[in-house]
């Protein structure tokens, strides 16, 4: 019998994050019997740290619950998780970080709600982690939404681009161009438009985490300048429909809000506390990008000034 969701998580040297995050997944369906409905599918990048060890572990222990694939080399974030939403075979995909905290009741509540309401997407609510301890609501909403796919979309809005928070009809997500070098792009939900309403969970399912330095691919790839002008170029210049439209203010705010954290990260693993341009002249490449960035601020900034009145 077809299942009807596949949790794929991506992974990557996060052995112990990951034996959590799909102890916490497994737990859940053994205790709400839905065995015959999720099963979780893992592919492992070619972990050095004991990763794929400790899925075959678990894969001996819940054979029927457990996919798990590793990689040869290195693919990068993008192929990867390519490789999960090539190979599913449940109704409905939901892709998962290896590293963020999942509700006790999220898998529950997500089966439930796509037995239900039969969505073609859902998004549910996150909470972020703030330095004081304390957590912030990612979507601002009261109550759960259930309706066209063009007002949820309105509600979500930058938020769809966070991996975990977005459960999927298969068929759609295979049938999108959503592959590029250094990401698998979540923003072209946008361009989707399905046939269908979609339902957005108004309370938090998923705690975000803040992945270190060291194991986090946002950090380590090298194209990142390719990412964001591929993203720049989808958020500008992709065909105009009604979802995309209300959304490129919003995107183009996120991918300037995602230049800074990733210039803040180069100056941290180089040692720079202050944005003095002289003092980056010896970082030939830190420099580059800083100059690079600073003239996309001022493209951004015209931008949004634009798209505000021509959305409007």
């Amino acid at each position: 019998m077809k299942k009807l969701l596949t949790i794929a998580i991506p992974t990557y040297n996060r052995k112990d994050a990951c034996h959590k995050t799909l102890k916490n997944f497994i737990n859940q369906i053994l205790q709400n019997k839905l065995e015959n409905d999720v099963v979780i599918m893992v592919s492992d990048n070619c972990s050095d740290d004991g990763t794929f060890q400790m899925l075959v572990n678990l894969k001996e222990q819940y054979p029927d619950l457990i996919m798990i694939n590793k990689n040869v080399s290195n693919l990068g974030f993008a192929k990867n998780i390519l490789y999960l939403i090539n190979n599913c075979a449940t109704e409905y995909i939901w892709t998962c970080g290896d590293d963020d905290t999942y509700f006790d009741d999220s898998l529950i509540t997500v089966v439930s709600i796509l037995k239900d309401k039969k969505p073609v997407y859902l998004f549910m609510n996150c909470e972020w982690p703030q330095p004081n301890g304390s957590s912030k609501k990612g979507v601002k909403i009261s109550e759960d939404f259930y309706g066209s796919f063009i007002d949820a979309m309105d509600i979500v809005r930058d938020s769809a681009s966070y991996m975990s928070l977005n459960v999927i009809k298969t068929e759609l997500v295979k049938k999108a161009n959503w592959y590029s070098e250094t990401w698998i792009v979540y923003e072209k939900i946008m361009t989707i438009e399905p046939i269908g309403n979609a339902y957005v969970i108004a309370r938090p399912l998923v705690r975000y985490s803040y992945a270190d330095v060291e194991t986090n691919w946002f950090y380590q790839d090298e194209k990142q300048l390719l990412f964001f002008n591929e993203m720049l170029h989808f958020v500008l210049l992709e065909k105009k429909n009604k979802a995309l439209s209300k959304f490129r203010f919003h995107m183009l705010n996120l991918y300037g809000n995602m230049f800074e954290d990733y210039l803040n990260v180069l100056r941290a693993k180089n040692g720079i506390k202050n944005i003095n341009f002289f003092k980056y002249k010896k970082y030939k490449k830190i420099y580059h990008i800083l100059l690079i960035t600073v003239i996309l601020e001022f493209v951004i900034i015209f931008m949004l000034f634009y798209i505000h009145f021509w959305s409007a």
